[in-house]
């Protein structure tokens, strides 16, 4: 097994020109993403109890707001996926319907009427009967 936890079932000879790279095959246990899920969802659940989803919900509107003031800072965007994640697992909410309500969303989305963009501010779609904002 490797430093970087994989594994391999046969190794790409580098001196021999016929080796094919296509044919290296990694094994991994978990992908580090999930692994890096389920430890944060169980320190969560030592740390915090069994509470809903709309207290990590009202952090995450926090931690966005640090965030835009410090769009570099990856550990403000760590904190924004975990507290996503806090709040989509407290809801009762799979991956696979956040997915397809972003389909459905990517659609209207799509046919909605926007505003020329502005950095550094907000875009909201126009809505019927209401002005467009400068």
């Amino acid at each position: 097994m490797a430093k970087d936890g994989c594994g391999y079932l046969f190794k790409v000879d580098p001196v021999n020109p016929f080796t094919d790279p296509c044919r290296q095959i990694m094994l991994f246990t978990a992908p580090q993403k999930l692994v890096v899920r389920q430890q944060h969802a169980d320190w969560s659940n030592a740390t915090f109890g069994n509470v809903g989803p709309v207290g990590p919900l009202k952090h995450l509107s926090k931690e966005a707001l640090e965030t835009a003031a410090s769009p570099g800072d990856l550990s403000e965007w760590a904190d924004m996926q975990f507290l996503f994640w806090d709040a989509q697992r407290r809801a009762g909410i799979t991956d696979a319907q956040i997915e397809q309500a972003m389909i459905d969303k990517l659609e209207i989305n799509k046919s909605r009427v926007w505003p020329e963009p502005k950095d550094g501010e907000p875009r909201e779609h126009i809505k019927a009967g209401f002005p467009v904002e400068g």
